[in-house]
């Protein structure tokens, strides 16, 4: 019973997470949002877009925080879980009910941080080296596809148990 209670706690631990992440894309892409129109302003406004960039940073580490603290949780209990998951049937099915949410947002910012990062160019080619400076950000946010793509792999497995 214990150890049911204790996979019972590192599930809810996962949707924690999962719920956190969320909220969390959902600020990059208002942020993302922002600095399309600071792109797309007459003129840009480099500085505003600059602003954007700190603010992103700091959540786009928040998200890869986020997904070592989920990809943990989640080795740990998979294979508890899956000889018994009758015994977490309503966690499970909140977290397949979350993950494709979550992924949809990553597909919705990964969207318009291309077309950001295509008017950036843009304006890269008319205006010199202060917009080729605002493109380091772009590591952080392939470093944030990557584990999306990881989250991927674990919706995969969680759509097996349904």
């Amino acid at each position: 019973m214990e150890k049911n209670e204790t996979i019972k706690t590192y599930l809810c631990a996962l949707i924690i997470s999962l719920e956190k992440k969320e909220q969390v894309l959902i600020n990059l892409i208002s942020i993302t949002k922002k600095q399309k129109i600071a792109l797309e302003a007459q003129p840009t406004n480099l500085d505003e877009f600059k602003l954007e960039v700190s603010k992103k940073e700091s959540l786009i580490k928040e998200i890869n925080d986020l997904d070592v603290q989920f990809e943990s949780l989640f080795h740990k209990v998979k294979g508890y879980v899956s000889n018994v998951e009758a015994d977490y049937a309503s966690e499970l099915k909140k977290m397949q009910e979350m993950i494709p949410s979550v992924i949809e947002l990553g597909v919705t910012l990964r969207g318009l941080e291309q077309q950001n990062k295509m008017k950036l160019e843009l304006i890269s080619t008319t205006r010199g080296k202060d917009a080729v400076n605002v493109k380091k950000s772009s590591k952080s946010v392939a470093e944030y596809y990557r584990t999306i793509h990881n989250l991927k792999d674990n919706k995969t497995w969680l759509d097996q148990k349904k």
